[in-house]
């Protein structure tokens, strides 16, 4: 459920559903999700900052590539 008012709420009320939909259909398995202040000196992190900026930019994946979540327009943060 989308909490107005709080930036990025969206996305992590989608990933919590995806969660619980892979726990339900995978009883017993455990997942961490760990999260990160900031970028500098995670193995990957690094690549998705850049990332990040060029999409900022106006360039982004094709359509097809993006997570279906995606797909469509996204409320704005």
């Amino acid at each position: 459920m989308h909490r107005r008012g709080t930036l990025g709420q969206y996305l992590a009320d989608a990933i919590h559903e995806q969660l619980a939909a892979i726990q339900f259909m995978h009883p017993g398995i455990e997942i961490k999700l760990k999260w990160t202040l900031g970028h500098e000196g995670i193995m990957g992190n690094e690549q998705a900052d850049e990332e990040a900026k060029q999409v900022a930019r106006g360039k982004s994946s094709a359509q097809q590539e993006l997570h279906k979540l995606c797909r469509q327009d996204l409320p704005l943060s």
